[in-house]
């Protein structure tokens, strides 16, 4: 549980975060630099000794197929095990760290593949719900000019402000040229972390549907949204005020939903009372992270509610979500306050829901350190015992079907142990790798695996 004390979140107070790894870097004084592990380390596995571990590669290398370190160059062929997505709706794409250039290339590289092979138009980012509805102006009209600059304008996020997510959408946006709406790909956020884009979506429709009501709503629209900045704490009466606000904003829509469908169509309509919701879900975000409460976060609850309406709200039933690997996986103790945004999908969806997550052996990627700077960081080899190294004993990068390998007997007994899988999110500092870094990790949590070998930071524009 020591972990979760100093779990960086992204909305907590910095001087929270600071403080904490200040007493970390204290503690680990004595060992400066991160463990620099030897390929020939041992799993630590305590059945049979070399030859188990032996056992283990050689029922993997059975059950994979093989890729190339560079996902631009994956064939379909390659991809057949992806084929039993046909029959899924929702597929949850992982990264094992927020910065590594290949897992963004490898997710692209699939949505590819779905959208071509299996009807999948739907990717849903983890980002805000409001700069997404932007930004897929510019991807429904092929306006693949203007992706950079609506990235650079919209794009809260450090994390996907990267040149390999500028090539995914701006494929997306060249992939919509010439297609009949039904055709066309669709790029959504799930997140609710800012009200930026938001606010302004609302404002712009009241503009176009009801200037007299936009007139008469402006200033409780604008309480709503200046509130105290991201990292500072919202009092109990200041939440209860803008709770009020937002519930006196969606009555007011409501009554006048005649007018408003009048205007425009029930589709905007619905559209903008969701916009209105997510004001809700920010406020309701932020007051929960920065209280007494703050492991009690209710975003990867939010996240998945955002995920669900998208899913009613458009008529293709096939999505693509796209997030870090602890909130794709099915992972019921994700926190104290409940599970992650996967196991609300798995809960809601069922089957119809498929994860994929990543895993990598050693490699550079981005994240930030403990001053807030965004830096680039290597790991020169995975942690010992962890999946990870495990997996990296095959010397290969690959795609693996976890039910599949969980059916030999070799890796069910593996995985009847303890195991742990590196996940890496905002901030990293080596001191932590093998502990806040080496997650639990259960079959479960995922249904597909792609392992890189070796990897490399990705790319800010």
């Amino acid at each position: 549980m020591t972990w979760l004390l100093f779990k960086y979140h992204p909305m907590k107070k910095n001087g929270l975060v600071f403080l904490s790894i200040s007493f970390i870097i204290l503690l680990n004084s004595c060992n400066e630099y991160p463990p620099n592990w030897s390929d020939g380390n041992t799993t630590g596995i305590k059945i049979d000794g070399p030859s188990y571990v032996e056992k283990l590669n050689n029922a993997l290398l059975a059950e994979m197929t093989p890729l190339s370190d560079d996902p631009g160059v994956w064939s379909d062929e390659q991809m057949y095990l992806l084929d039993r997505l046909s029959s899924s709706e929702i597929v949850g794409l992982g990264e094992a760290t927020y910065g590594t250039s290949e897992f963004f290339s490898a997710k692209h590289r699939i949505l590819k593949y779905l959208v071509e092979n299996h009807g999948y138009k739907i990717l849903v980012m983890e980002a805000d719900f409001g700069e997404s509805i932007l930004i897929n102006q510019a991807i429904n009209e092929s306006r693949t000019e203007d992706i950079k600059l609506l990235m650079a304008e919209h794009i809260h996020k450090w994390t996907i402000k990267t040149q390999e997510i500028q090539t995914m959408l701006e494929w997306m946006s060249e992939y919509n040229k010439g297609k009949a709406d039904y055709e066309k790909v669709i790029y959504m956020g799930s997140d609710c972390e800012f009200n930026n884009s938001d606010s302004y979506l609302l404002k712009r429709y009241l503009q176009e549907t009801d200037p007299d009501l936009y007139n008469q709503v402006f200033d409780l629209i604008t309480s709503i949204t200046q509130y105290p900045s991201f990292f500072e704490n919202i009092s109990s009466d200041e939440y209860k005020v803008l709770i009020e606000d937002v519930t006196h904003l969606l009555n007011i829509f409501e009554e006048n939903r005649s007018n408003f469908v009048q205007k425009s169509s029930e589709k905007e309509f619905e559209l903008n009372m969701h916009i209105i919701q997510v004001l809700k879900q920010v406020i309701q975000n932020h007051y929960h992270a920065t209280s007494s409460t703050a492991l009690d976060f209710l975003r990867d609850e939010f996240m998945a509610e955002n995920v669900h309406w998208i899913y009613n709200y458009y008529d293709q039933k096939k999505l693509v979500v796209w997030s870090h690997n602890i909130h794709i996986a099915d992972d019921p103790m994700y926190s104290s306050f409940g599970g992650s945004m996967g196991n609300y999908l798995k809960l809601k969806f069922g089957n119809k829901y498929v994860k994929l997550g990543f895993s990598f052996y050693k490699g550079s990627f981005l994240a930030k350190n403990y001053q807030g700077i965004i830096t680039p960081f290597e790991i020169k080899a995975a942690v010992p015992a962890s999946l990870n190294e495990v997996f990296s004993r095959t010397t290969k990068t690959f795609l693996v079907d976890i039910e599949m390998l969980n059916s030999t007997s070799e890796w069910n007994e593996f995985f009847k142990e303890y195991n742990t899988l590196t996940a890496i999110q905002e901030l990293y500092t080596p001191y932590w790798l093998t502990t806040s870094y080496n997650k639990p990790f259960f079959p479960y949590h995922f249904d597909f695996m792609i392992h890189f070998q070796n990897t490399t930071a990705s790319k800010q524009f």
